[in-house]
């Protein structure tokens, strides 16, 4: 079932009203809800006069009641009566008289020129609902089943104008309701607090319901606040705590219910597992049945069969095909922040007051979100009405055309596979693609690192400034750069959004002239980047950066330091550790300002000094709180160079992993993919080494635990490309 049949109504107009948080209510607003109250019988009587002669318009419909059934209803169409004119009615039972049933309509009753629709209700004290009088009894003789007559006269005539026939069978005409099924709204058997679920069975509500459904937005109860728990004559319990009854249809009116349904919201309740769910429908109620309650069972709403999620534009337009709701709904577009709609993630930060109808708040923590397989960040996830959450959730850059399936995952708990946005790119995304050429290799490295979208492909934002530096292997030199970039120092250019989209560059490595190792050298252009925080200092950070050196004898691996006796003209809290990683051990000491720092790379034979450029000139402010501010950095993680330097079949090989954030010191794991043959991770220092075997290229991800237990696990787990390492073996 769609959004229009399983959480009515049945158009995208209702949309809006989910954002003032009473998902679905807006169409259905303003609708009557009737309720018929028992089987009917329909008798037309006209041109009531004093002659004898008077026809009948339309023969006696004649149905048969049940002495069970609680109310009994007659229609009677009486056309033509004047204000001098009286009515009567009497009842016979088995061809006997009742004279303690019928009732009389007095001359003055009635106005010229009206046409009269009389709903006479039988039932144990039920009150007429057109003109007349209450009935106190209509079940004499053993409960009243039997053959009935209705006699309608005109002015005190003794002889009838007409008589309605019918009969009371004996026993119930209704079933005993049942539930076949307790599912979350778009979603499996397991139910949550707080949460839309469907409930489906037979005999649950009454046949008699229109083909609209009942909607809460007709209930009462909104007037003071509160969510009803009856509807209808219809209530629902969750544990045996009153549920709140959204919605029904009856599989007998509505041929877009082929079985009675409710949507209901389940009450407050920390209960986890087992627990009876119970609908009564009037005076019967179903037996219970055995719904699996767990804290969280998270699930999209959504607009239709295929999977498209209930999902809106910053303007409050629909988010899906354009053959969703043609003319209302569009695709998503890269890099757009949009509003997804769900139910099922439990309670917010802020107490809720069971049953009141507004509800709001923020999650503790934020889902983890996927969109085509590409991370999505989540800028705000909490409640907006009773039960509905909504979820602020940007489409990756690079997102392909089309529909891309989503999930979201929050405290263990995820979404049901299939949900999916549809989404179409208005502008290219701007993408950089980085090629190698000339007779050595090397690795280039990018700053910012930017998102991967294909081998040897990076995407960025429009307008983002990127430095690139280029890396040559031992016993490779670096020839320099063509395309976007010129020269043999490091490259700073900046992508744009055009028709083409596309920036190219190539870095040119040769091999290094024969003779012996090329002569030991640290690689000019190094520049070491970080950020001063305004608001005392305490979040002052610098990016941790791998020195790069080249030549000399790399099999015995490089060891830095600062040159004995040499100036310290830059923050004293800036180190270098002997594999070559520039941090900072006291953030909050940082000073601005742009540094010259001196350093020494030493390969166990030959020392050479150079220096390296401590830019400190960017500035943050913590009092901004953290949601994307650089002053806040980042917890565990591994500094991402795509490309880490490539291998020669049978000669020895060397590379750094360079970790920062967390709790030191840490340990390095092989976490996913494969290591070329012969390569293998020293787990104490980060250092990949050994002799490769086999030519090709490997990808794989890179395990770090810390000593706060901290891991990098998590771009593991959700396959972060830009996470992702790789080793070419020629």
């Amino acid at each position: 079932m769609g959004i229009c049949t399983e959480f009515a109504p049945r158009s995208a107009s209702w949309f809006k009203a989910a954002v003032l948080g009473l998902a679905c209510l807006a169409a259905a607003a303003g609708q009557s809800v009737t309720v018929d109250s028992g089987p009917v019988l329909t008798e037309s009587v006209a041109n009531p006069t004093h002659s004898a002669n008077c026809p009948v318009t339309a023969p006696p419909t004649v149905s048969a009641f049940h002495a069970g059934d609680p109310v009994m209803t007659i229609w009677l169409g009486l056309l033509g009566l004047t204000p001098q004119d009286s009515v009567q009615f009497d009842f016979s039972y088995n061809g006997a008289p009742e004279p303690t049933l019928g009732w009389n309509w007095a001359a003055g009753s009635f106005q010229s020129g009206y046409n009269y629709l009389l709903c006479p209700s039988l039932g144990s004290s039920s009150v007429l609902q057109g003109w007349g009088q209450a009935f106190t009894s209509l079940f004499p003789n053993g409960g009243g089943a039997g053959s009935w007559t209705l006699g309608v006269y005109i002015d005190g005539s003794s002889s009838p104008i007409d008589t309605i026939p019918f009969t009371i069978l004996s026993g119930s005409g209704n079933a005993n309701p049942v539930i076949a099924s307790v599912t979350t709204a778009y979603a499996g058997p397991v139910i949550a607090q707080n949460t839309f679920i469907v409930i489906k069975g037979a005999n649950l509500v009454p046949a008699s319901t229109p083909a609209s459904g009942a909607i809460w937005s007709t209930a009462s109860s909104f007037a003071i606040g509160l969510l009803p728990t009856l509807l209808g004559g219809v209530s629902v319990t969750v544990d045996n705590q009153p549920a709140f009854v959204y919605f029904y249809c009856s599989a007998a009116t509505d041929p877009a219910c082929p079985q009675d349904q409710l949507n209901i919201l389940t009450p407050l309740d920390t209960t986890v597992g087992q627990v009876p769910v119970v609908v009564a429908s009037g005076a019967v109620s179903s037996p219970p049945f055995a719904a699996n309650i767990q804290p969280f069972a998270p699930s999209f709403l959504l607009f239709s069969t295929a999977g498209d999620i209930a999902a809106t534009h910053a303007d409050y337009s629909l988010v899906g095909p354009t053959t969703l709701y043609p003319g209302l709904s569009t695709p998503a577009a890269p890099g757009e922040e949009i509003a997804l709609y769900a139910v099922g993630f439990g309670l917010p930060a802020t107490p809720l007051i069971n049953g009141s109808s507004t509800q709001s708040g923020s999650l503790p923590v934020l889902p983890v979100c996927q969109v085509g397989g590409l991370p999505s960040t989540v800028a705000f996830a909490g409640l907006v009405g009773p039960g509905l959450y909504q979820l602020n959730l940007t489409i990756p850059l690079t997102a392909a055309n089309g529909d891309n399936l989503v999930s979201c995952t929050y405290n263990g708990s995820t979404t049901p596979a299939g949900d999916q946005i549809a989404v179409q790119s208005s502008a290219p995304v701007p993408t950089l693609t980085i090629t190698t050429s000339g007779t050595g290799n090397g690795t280039i490295g990018s700053f910012p690192a930017g998102t991967s979208c294909g081998l040897g492909c990076l995407s960025f934002p429009a307008g983002t400034v990127i430095t690139l530096t280029a890396t040559p292997n031992a016993g490779s030199t670096f020839a320099g750069w063509s395309g976007a970039c010129s020269g043999t120092g490091s490259c700073t250019l900046t992508v744009t959004a055009n028709s083409s989209s596309n920036t190219a560059v190539t870095a040119t490595f040769n091999l290094a002239a024969p003779g012996g190792p090329s002569t030991l050298a640290v690689l000019p252009g190094q520049v070491i980047y970080g950020v001063i925080d305004q608001n005392g200092g305490a979040y002052s950070n610098l990016t941790p950066y791998l020195l790069v050196a080249t030549g000399g004898n790399v099999l015995s691996g490089y060891t830095w330091s600062v040159p004995s006796g040499s100036p310290r003209n830059y923050p004293p809290a800036i180190a270098i550790q002997p594999f070559g990683v520039v941090d900072d051990a006291s953030p909050a000491s940082l000073t601005p300002g742009v540094f010259t720092m001196p350093v020494e790379v030493s390969e166990g034979t030959t020392a050479v000094t150079s220096q390296v450029t401590i830019d400190l000139s960017s500035v943050c402010n913590s009092s901004n709180g953290p949601s994307n501010n650089p002053c806040y950095s980042a917890g565990l993680t591994n500094q991402h160079i795509q490309y880490l330097p490539s291998g020669t079949v049978g000669k020895t090989y060397a590379a750094t992993i360079v970790t920062s954030g967390g709790t030191p010191p840490y340990s390095w794991f092989l976490g996913a993919g494969s290591l070329p043959p012969g390569i293998v991770i020293d787990q104490a220092r980060g250092i990949l080494r050994g002799t490769p075997a086999i030519a090709n290229t490997y990808h794989f991800y890179v395990l770090t635990t810390d000593a706060a237990g901290s891991n990098t696990w998590p771009e593991i787990n959700d396959t972060v490309l830009a996470a992702q390492f790789t080793i070419v073996v020629h």
